[in-house]
């Protein structure tokens, strides 16, 4: 297990594009293609994934989230609980020794999933086990170092992301034109029977149903619906609301159409290589396992390619910010994961069939009930920075992160435990 945590530590460093590159080309020689024809699939997976990593976090966050942040100290809002970001469970994961051990138990529960048929998905999102890791360390924490209570907890939040990634599939291949692919994600499909259940109730209330937007938008007011056109408008309006120079708010502007011009383009590159992968992969299990569908567990950021995603992000910044202040207390208002939106907000899109309306309207419910696990989580993510040595922001002494709120599976677990 040293041997194991020693090659974890000297690879995972090399990046997300090294780590899938490398990963996807191996995969695929093992399931018989050839290896020129596997490296080349690895590398055009990995440039594809690069590519939204640097669209996304080089413009869109790094704009966005100034933006954001001259919102919040123009209108001079706090709360008691500090929003430390995404990277929060992200750094507690990765300072803990548990990661060998977890990623053999994901392994484990996915292989025998996939062979008693209890699931279709191979979850292939290696980068995205962090979240499991996450459920894990807060078990452990809790259970005083119980380590049965830890491969429990790390075995059914792996088991419960396989079948609520194969009950989303159809949306999501339908919506994102991601055929044979799933989202194995905590985040991202964590919500999904809250989603699934009231968008069935929006589907039988009368009128709300025959609206659908973006598709109304693009018959009357076709250059909205081009992406360089959404991007720009949304992103002068950003800028207006952050009361920045006119100059900021045309680079605002630039910048968001620029995200939305070039996410789509990046994605259908990592399709180009899934799609050749998927069909290495499938031959070969179509030999084990005759008969049988199988989707491929990728990364939740194939999702931000399409504009309903982004846009809905952008416009529930300040809804959020609104949601977090209307909150009995102002306990937690999230500032830091403003920019993480379009990765928690993803499935309402998918549920709704890309119905931008629809979406809108589930939205704020996702909203809230993340800052509520957020706000409860709070002692504990302060407990668990402070072992692992996070630095906390300036003045706080207790954290939390509204993305640590997206993962739901272990909050449940854990007040689970807390009660029985």
């Amino acid at each position: 297990m040293k041997d194991v945590s020693y090659f974890l530590n000297w690879f995972i460093p090399a990046g997300h594009g090294v780590l899938l590159s490398v990963f996807f080309a191996a995969t695929g020689i093992m399931a018989g293609q050839k290896i020129r024809d596997a490296a080349l699939t690895g590398l055009r997976i990995g440039v594809g994934l690069l590519g939204i990593q640097l669209v996304f976090y080089g413009l869109f966050v790094e704009n966005i989230g100034p933006a954001c942040s001259s919102i919040v100290n123009g209108l001079g809002l706090s709360s008691k609980i500090a929003d430390a970001g995404w990277t929060l469970p992200l750094f507690i994961c990765f300072s803990s020794a548990l990661l060998p051990v977890v990623i053999l138990i994901i392994l484990t529960v996915n292989a025998l999933m996939l062979g008693l048929n209890w699931t279709r998905t191979i979850n292939l999102d290696i980068w995205s086990y962090w979240q499991i890791l996450f459920c894990a360390v807060i078990i452990y924490q809790v259970t005083d170092n119980n380590w049965v209570w830890m491969i429990t907890a790390a075995a059914i939040s792996t088991a419960l992301s396989l079948v609520l990634a194969d009950l989303a599939a159809p949306y999501i291949q339908a919506v994102f034109q991601l055929p044979g692919v799933s989202f194995p994600q905590l985040s991202a499909v964590g919500w999904w029977p809250v989603v699934y259940f009231l968008n069935r109730i929006m589907e039988r209330t009368p009128g709300l149903k025959l609206i659908r937007i973006p598709d109304g938008i693009k018959s009357r007011y076709g250059f909205l619906s081009d992406p360089a056109y959404l991007g720009f408008f949304l992103g002068v309006g950003m800028g207006i609301f952050a009361r920045y120079h006119y100059t900021k708010i045309l680079g605002l502007g630039i910048s968001l159409a620029a995200v939305f011009m070039l996410l789509p383009k990046m994605v259908a590159v990592v399709t180009e290589g899934m799609l050749s992968f998927r069909q290495g992969v499938s031959d070969t299990l179509q030999r084990v396992f005759p008969e049988r569908e199988f989707y491929l567990g990728l990364d939740a950021g194939l999702a931000l390619g399409h504009p309903a995603v982004m846009s809905l992000a952008v416009v529930m910044i300040p809804v959020t910010l609104l949601l977090g202040c209307l909150l009995p207390g102002r306990v937690f208002l999230p500032v830091t994961d403003l920019v993480m939106l379009s990765f928690i907000l993803l499935i309402t899109v998918a549920g709704s069939g890309g119905n931008f309306l629809r979406a809108f309207l589930l939205a704020p419910v996702i909203v809230v009930l993340g800052l509520a696990v957020a706000a409860d989580l709070a002692p504990l993510c302060t407990e668990l920075g402070r072992a692992a040595a996070y630095q906390f922001p300036e003045g706080k002494d207790i954290i939390s992160s509204f993305y640590a709120g997206s993962l739901q599976i272990p909050w449940l677990l854990w007040k689970f435990r807390q009660y029985f």
